[in-house]
């Protein structure tokens, strides 16, 4: 072990403040900051003393900025960390790292990052000294894309500056649970502003834009805003105009497929075919499914895990099949399902169907048509959906907006949720088992229609049924 000099020379740690932002941006979507590494296993007690001065404290798109000085150890060199933070409370995140030469000195040239945002070099820990830090030094570069964005109820609006900006693709995300997800694109005005007309939806939703990159401007981000376009009251049941594919997306053709890649997106297609999916954490949105097949237009595996189908429209064409089989477990919204013998059958635990809108079952001979269909599954919540197995044209009632029977296997039925949906036709509309297939259900919310040909509800077992269950013309309880 080196004993260490008996002469020290004191580190030097000096706060700067953050100039305000420049640019009315916000970074797209900020990342954990790694933890920091161990300090290395060291004898010596020297300290460091790190010095760093800016070549500009400024420079414009496409311009060289480095930051250079020298650390106090001589006769080797010293392994480096350059760091940098965007706020005054920031954690500090290691962007490079290098090696000093053997006098100590060293030149790190600074990454291009937009904005001011603040730098520091970090001389990592010897045998015979300890780590040290060098002043923080502040740096702007300027020139680069700035988008702004606006909420209103309706639509977002926004502008992009700087470079490129007529005519410059954006595109708006939508925060969806831990991700960001696309949902629609649009070009700016020759003055730069843009406009993206909002979902109808039953909640906030977190949306932010991005302008795409260009060969002379880099993408950015604006700020995330909340907004809610939400539909007046007499509007807010599910029909054909707020479910499946928006008006605003254009489809590609394509051919039916089978999925077996985990995590595969499925975004703006018409599907002349079946779509099989094999495989976790699989997507499905802003698709038309037409088919006249007598299996089932979308296929849910048994045993995958994670399915989201959102904005879809499945169209039996007439057949035999079953609009939507979910033998693993799924998230389904704004589906609009019609012309199938079944729209929706569930056979997995842990689906959620939610804002969607069933209707027009096709008559069979001898069928036994339902707009949902439970055989098997604990966890199943299904909300704020139009069921309407009653088709008015024909004035056929089918069989129920909710059937709970036929089990799968020996294990009943567990924490069943049916809330807030409206539900009319059916021999009696809600047919809820009776047989022992219900362990636990709860009934919350739902309003009913009169176009039934027994009663809006039978066969209930082990199920709570609330108060708030009531006619949809009188607003009074159902039982």
């Amino acid at each position: 072990m080196t004993s260490a000099p008996s002469t020290r020379v004191r580190t030097r740690h000096l706060a700067a403040a953050l100039v305000a932002a420049a640019l009315t941006i916000a970074p797209a979507i900020a990342t954990p900051s790694s933890p920091p590494a161990a300090a290395a296993t060291h004898s010596g007690t020297a300290e460091t003393t790190v010095s760093a001065s800016l070549s500009a404290t400024k420079t414009k798109d496409g311009a060289r900025a480095t930051i250079s000085g020298r650390v106090t150890t001589t006769g080797r060199a010293r392994p480096l960390k350059l760091q940098r933070r965007a706020t005054n409370t920031g954690t500090w995140r290691s962007v490079k790292r290098a090696t000093s030469r053997d006098d100590g000195r060293y030149t790190l040239t600074l990454p291009i990052r937009y904005g001011w945002h603040t730098y520091r070099v970090r001389a990592t820990a010897t045998t015979t000294h300890r780590a040290g830090t060098s002043r923080q030094r502040t740096h702007r570069r300027y020139g680069s894309t700035a988008i702004t964005l606006h909420a209103h109820a309706t639509s977002l609006s926004g502008k992009v500056t700087s470079r490129d900006y007529s005519g410059r693709t954006v595109h708006l995300y939508q925060r969806d649970d831990t991700r960001w997800v696309k949902i629609s694109s649009t070009s700016t005005t020759s003055s730069g502003t843009y406009t993206f007309p909002l979902p109808v939806t039953t909640d906030p939703r977190t949306y932010r834009t991005v302008a795409a990159t260009t060969r002379t401007a880099h993408a950015r981000s604006s700020p995330w805003v909340q907004a809610h376009h939400q539909a007046p009251a007499t509007s807010l049941v599910p029909t054909a105009a707020t479910t499946g594919v928006p008006t605003s997306h254009t489809l590609s053709p394509s051919d039916g497929m089978t999925v077996t890649k985990d995590g595969t997106v499925i975004d703006g297609l018409d599907v002349s075919g079946r779509i099989v999916i094999d495989a976790d954490n699989v997507t499905v949105r802003n698709t038309r499914v037409r088919t006249g097949t007598s299996l089932y237009p979308i296929h849910i595996t048994s045993g995958t895990r994670g399915t989201r189908i959102e904005h879809v429209e499945v169209d039996n064409k007439g057949g035999t099949g079953i609009g939507i089989f979910a033998q693993g477990s799924a998230t389904i919204r704004n589906a609009n399902i019609h012309s199938a013998e079944d729209g929706l059958r569930i056979q997995a635990d842990n689906v959620l169907i939610a804002h969607s809108y069933i209707h027009h079952l096709q008559r069979q001979p001898g069928g036994h048509h339902d707009t949902i269909q439970i055989r098997k599954g604990d966890h199943v919540t299904i909300t704020g959906n139009n069921l309407q197995p009653y088709n008015a044209a024909t004035g056929d009632r089918m069989n129920a907006a909710l059937q709970v029977g036929s089990l799968v296997g020996t294990d009943p039925i567990t924490e069943l949720l049916v809330t807030d949906n409206l539900m009319n036709g059916g021999n009696f509309t809600v047919n809820g088992g009776g047989r022992g297939e219900i362990d636990s259900a709860r009934y919350a919310g739902n309003r009913f229609g009169r176009d039934f040909r027994y009663g809006a509800v039978g066969n209930l077992q082990n199920s709570v049924w609330e108060k708030t269950n009531v006619w949809h013309d009188t607003g009074q309880p159902v039982r």
